[in-house]
């Protein structure tokens, strides 16, 4: 498994790329400024990939993103289209910051007509969803436990303040 490489990262938010996966870990809000650092990072490993995906954890007590960010976010991936897969967020967060995120997830999909954006109880089950959108693809097992370890030891280099 190679390993995973930062792209960006501050003492609030990491991104990292892992084969065609972006890798986000975050302890704030990701903002409008954010979201386009975000979308900049997409594009750069779009020149290495045809087609990518996004594992982004929101670590306990990261706000959601604001109107403006949520805006920017949807322009953005119209941008990107098809080349985009999915992008999935764990929320460490629970109760009702799950539920009021899924909320707009799923409003989200209806504006769009896509369902790119999930919304994942753990990152087990987010690794499970997004495996087979791997490249070079594997047995979903497999892939699934080699993209956990990736964001795990991205975390590992990287410590939120």
């Amino acid at each position: 498994m190679p390993p995973p490489r930062i792209y960006f990262a501050d003492d609030n938010y990491c991104i990292g790329f892992w084969n065609n996966i972006a890798l986000v870990d975050t302890v704030v809000e990701i903002d409008a400024a954010r979201m386009r650092q975000l979308f900049t990072a997409y594009r750069q490993l779009l020149t290495q990939h045809p087609r990518i995906a996004v594992l982004c954890v929101l670590r306990a007590g990261a706000p959601l993103s604001s109107g403006d960010a949520r805006g920017e976010a949807a322009k953005l991936s119209r941008e990107l289209g098809d080349a985009l897969l999915r992008v999935a967020f764990v929320l460490e967060e629970g109760g009702v910051v799950v539920q009021l995120f899924r909320t707009v997830i799923r409003a989200y999909n209806q504006l769009t007509r896509t369902a790119k954006l999930t919304v994942d109880t753990s990152l087990d089950e987010a690794t499970r969803g997004l495996a087979p959108l791997v490249l070079p693809s594997g047995t979903t097992p497999r892939v699934s436990a080699e993209l956990k370890e990736a964001y795990q030891a991205l975390s590992r280099q990287w410590t939120p303040t």
